[in-house]
């Protein structure tokens, strides 16, 4: 059985890999932890990647870390990520209220299926445009540019 998790992990990185190569991504790569790390130019802020095959769950993690909230703003942080979730197609907005951070998270579970590099292609583009289309205002909440009110607001006449 682990030496059939590996293999499947193995072959979902090969997989990840090539989709990446096809689409002339430029990436890193650690092969012995099954991760890759990029990132997209958004119409405003870059997007940091990072995608994880995790051998043990048998699923592909995509975080997508972007910034912290200051300790003054951290209730307006929370807002604001459920605002965002609430509209989100696919994965999630995680927000800690602890330390204010703020990350995108999606998950593909590939247990007893097969992944194909449209499968990857869909989880790296829904990422991109869901985290370009919400990060500019949160930076801006975060920085108190923006209110959370005011962003609730623009999330919801999308």
């Amino acid at each position: 059985m682990e030496n059939e998790k590996h293999q499947n992990a193995e072959q979902v990185f090969n997989t990840l890999c090539s989709m990446l190569d096809a689409g002339d991504w430029h990436y890193n790569k650690d092969a012995s932890k099954f991760t890759v790390t990029c990132s997209a130019r958004g119409d405003d802020l870059p997007i940091s990647i990072r995608i994880s095959v995790d051998e043990e769950r048998e699923q592909v993690r995509l975080i997508s870390p972007m910034f912290n909230f200051p300790e003054n703003l951290r209730v307006e942080g929370a807002i604001c990520a459920a605002a965002a979730n609430y509209r989100c197609i696919d994965g999630c907005f995680d927000y800690d209220i602890r330390d204010g951070e703020l990350l995108y998270r999606q998950l593909i579970c590939y247990r007893g299926a097969a992944i194909t590099e449209d499968t990857l292609h869909y989880l790296l583009m829904c990422a991109c445009v869901t985290v370009d289309r919400y990060n500019d205002q949160m930076f801006m909440v975060s920085q108190g540019m923006l209110s959370a009110d005011d962003f609730v607001k623009k999330a919801n006449e999308e």
